[in-house]
């Protein structure tokens, strides 16, 4: 049977849809939520330093690097470093939208994962 548009009139069938169950609080989930957020915060600080040294007077820092190596290296591990340190708070805003939760970071708990998980 067609029906009056361009497609096909299915026959009445019913597909369940199976809800795969998903622990939103597991600690495993926690941990990747935040050290995917950690890394996601350390490369945008990365590329951040690499577009703010991009300004800098040729005779300055990394002199005579043509092929940038130094002062790439130099970004990728300060970025890294900044992130382990705490960042500029990027991380603490990812895991708060990724796991759903308006829980911000205290000083009590140092952490804004919550219940003592620590990335």
């Amino acid at each position: 049977m067609v029906a009056s548009s361009s497609f096909m009139a299915l026959p009445n069938v019913q597909i369940p849809l199976v809800a795969k169950a998903v622990d939103h609080d597991s600690p495993a989930r926690i941990a990747k939520i935040a050290e995917t957020a950690k890394d996601f915060e350390a490369t945008f600080l990365s590329l951040l330093l690499k577009e703010m040294r991009s300004t800098l007077e040729p005779e300055g820092l990394f002199a005579g690097d043509t092929g940038d190596v130094q002062g790439g290296m130099f970004d990728l591990y300060m970025g890294q470093h900044l992130a382990n340190a705490g960042g500029v708070g990027f991380a603490a805003t990812l895991i708060q939208q990724l796991r759903g939760t308006s829980y911000a970071p205290t000083a009590h708990t140092g952490t804004p994962l919550g219940r003592g998980v620590v990335a």
